[in-house]
């Protein structure tokens, strides 16, 4: 019954549906739908920031989006930005933005942007957070 379901799951997977379906599939046992889900909102990292299933990705299952070696983002600018977002639509974030790669950003930016886009009230534990990965 479980591969039937996960079976039907995949075949209606969508970008808005990974973080949802990353949460709670392999809590049921569904680890193919658990990959292709992974898969999915990796390879199209960008695309999958702008849904709204992005903003309502649990944190354990957004560090392992992030630590996954197929994510395909421009630029670790971009994923910062699309994390920055996701800390503003629920105020979590203090573990995932430690998998953010600081050193691969551009200096300029770094130092123009990182901060200035986040939020007031997170801006001292986000300091302190880069100023460790910068070590």
């Amino acid at each position: 019954v479980t591969s039937v379901l996960e079976e039907a799951v995949i075949g209606k997977l969508s970008l808005d549906m990974c973080g949802d379906v990353l949460a709670w599939s392999g809590r049921c046992g569904m680890q193919q739908l658990e990959a292709e889900a992974l898969e999915m909102a990796a390879k199209r990292f960008e695309e999958f920031a702008t849904t709204e299933g992005f903003a309502r990705i649990e944190e354990e299952a957004l560090m392992i989006v992030l630590d996954d070696d197929r994510l395909v983002a421009r630029n670790e600018e971009a994923v910062w930005e699309a994390v920055v977002g996701w800390i503003k639509s629920g105020g979590r974030g203090r573990v995932v933005v430690g998998k953010i790669r600081f050193p691969l950003m551009a200096e300029e930016y770094f130092r123009g942007r990182v901060l200035d886009i986040v939020p007031e009230k997170d801006k001292e534990w986000i300091s302190c957070v880069v100023a460790e990965a910068l070590r």
